[in-house]
């Protein structure tokens, strides 16, 4: 199998979870690099949730300050972030549009 590497972004996260990443019962993903930027003029608080396959949702990151106009890596480095058959992953923030997300990820194909 090849693996195929991807970016997405998501723009104007807001006050509700927000899907940044997610597999189905047949997929797994890796994530390799996660940036969250704060895009306001504000301090906001950012968090980051993973739900697993049976609904269960944990902090990856909670509740996190962010300066005006500065970035997060929250995965970067060699670390990574497994998600597993049915994983979904949200971005969520203080302020209404206040966050923009780019996750970069391989899977398999």
């Amino acid at each position: 199998m090849a693996i195929s590497f991807q970016n997405s972004v998501i723009k104007d996260v807001g006050l509700s979870n927000t899907l940044v990443a997610s597999t189905d019962a047949n997929t797994t993903l890796t994530i390799i690099g996660l940036s969250v930027t704060n895009v306001t003029e504000s301090v906001i608080e950012i968090s980051v949730l993973l739900e697993d396959s049976g609904s269960n949702l944990g902090y990856y990151l909670k509740n996190t300050i962010l300066t005006p106009n500065t970035s997060l890596r929250v995965v970067n480095g060699g670390e990574r972030l497994i998600l597993s058959n049915s994983n979904n992953l949200y971005v969520v923030s203080n302020l209404e549009a206040s966050v923009d997300v780019i996750v970069s990820y391989a899977s398999q194909v």
